[in-house]
């Protein structure tokens, strides 16, 4: 029996008409509560999507659209860890959820202050694990899209520029990301994300690298940058950092090796 509305996903849809079975285990209290008869059936046309579209992914983060016949629309996400399923509303999804690395994170700028210091212990140049990289990466990506999500519907998005929402965009955040990790490997350097730019500076021993990998020298602000700001113009009278700062918030980390004391292994053990 077909579903009375449609399933979306990135403009790909289903009305739903399987023979299936799935556990109510794997739905939450809030997604069967919203949906009813139809939440089990819902919940498998949701997972077949998935399962057509990413056949070799292991673990994903979905935002999915129930279709009502009159056009009305309900947002519900899956996440999926694993072998373990959850379909859930976005409203009933928290921050540390199935979280390894990343826990009570609710501000972008906190989920990339601590990204930073993951990957800064982490990565493979500065002798982390690959895999352990991989696991962060794919809990950041599932977290950037709830705080996106939140985003999005706040009373005061509406009432912000395109300049200003460039900074929950999905690509210019990775581009950021890979930016950072290709930064890691510099020691005693100290790492500065305003919006969609990136601020580098106590770097003068990797001049040659940071302008290989795409920065450019700001001679009045001493200091290099690189930035993925489609609205971007130059003017004849540059803002102070502090006014930038202001503006766009900021989020700062210094890649210094540290060895940690005995209190912090055992805090974060």
């Amino acid at each position: 029996m077909s579903l009375s509305g449609k399933v979306l996903i990135n403009e790909q849809e289903d009305t739903g008409d399987y023979d299936f079975s799935i556990s109510e285990k794997y739905m939450t209290t809030g997604f069967q509560n919203a949906f009813g008869k139809e939440a089990v059936q819902i919940a498998f046309t949701a997972v077949s999507l998935i399962m057509e579209k990413y056949p070799s992914e292991a673990d994903y983060f979905q935002t999915f659209q129930y279709v009502y016949p009159d056009g009305k629309t309900t947002d519900f996400w899956i996440i999926h860890d694993c072998d373990y399923y959850t379909v859930l509303l976005p409203e009933e999804y928290q921050g540390g959820h199935g979280m390894k690395w990343f826990k009570e994170i609710t501000t972008l700028k906190e989920l990339r202050k601590e990204y930073r210091r993951l990957v800064l212990k982490h990565h493979p140049d500065n002798g982390g694990n690959e895999d352990v990289i991989k696991e962060i990466n794919a809990e950041y990506d599932r977290l950037f899209k709830k705080l996106k999500y939140d985003y999005e519907h706040e009373d005061t998005y509406s009432k912000a520029t395109d300049k200003q929402k460039q900074q929950y965009d999905w690509q210019k955040d990775a581009q950021i990301r890979e930016a950072i990790m290709q930064l890691s490997r510099f020691k005693d350097i100290t790492v500065e994300v305003i919006g969609v730019w990136i601020w580098v500076s106590d770097c003068y021993p990797y001049r040659k690298e940071l302008k290989a990998l795409g920065f450019r020298w700001a001679s009045q602000k001493q200091m290099w940058y690189k930035h993925f700001d489609d609205f971007h113009k130059f003017s004849s009278k540059p803002a102070s950092m502090s006014y930038i700062r202001a503006k766009y918030g900021s989020v700062e980390i210094k890649f210094k090796e540290k060895q940690e004391t005995e209190t912090e292994k055992l805090t974060r053990a």
